[in-house]
């Protein structure tokens, strides 16, 4: 019995640490890249560093047993740019 839950705890674990390093490498990935989209603009590097976490941790889930983890990026740029007051960001949907 002890083994068996063992088990399941090392799978849980692994299930949901690969889920969590998958999302925290999104997440710096984005950042990088909004942080490049500001090129030399000091007051949306700042808005970056300021709101980038807050807005991530609303628009970013691990997902459920069938959906992986997610992103909604017009949203987390629409919130960065609210958080900032000032539109840094604008996101456009391929078609």
């Amino acid at each position: 019995m002890a083994r068996k839950l063992f088990g399941v705890v090392i799978a849980l674990g692994l299930f949901f640490g690969v889920r969590t390093y998958n999302l925290n490498s999104a997440k710096k990935d984005v950042r990088q890249e909004m942080q490049t989209l500001c090129e030399t603009d000091e007051k949306c590097k700042a808005a970056v560093e300021t709101h980038f976490d807050v807005c991530w941790d609303k628009y970013s889930s691990l997902g459920s047993r069938h959906k992986g983890p997610s992103v909604d990026i017009e949203k987390l740029a629409n919130c960065v740019n609210a958080s900032a007051g000032e539109e840094y960001f604008t996101v456009t949907k391929d078609e």
